[in-house]
């Protein structure tokens, strides 16, 4: 919060965009663009 707004959104819609599941978003392991 220092630097930046913290932002939410629903697992859904991060999921829908190319985010993986909340799991590879920790891992950061990112499914490729389509």
């Amino acid at each position: 919060e220092k630097h930046a707004e913290i932002l939410s959104s629903s697992l859904d819609t991060i999921e829908a965009c190319g985010g993986g599941s909340a799991r590879c978003m920790m891992a950061e392991v990112f499914l490729p663009r389509n």
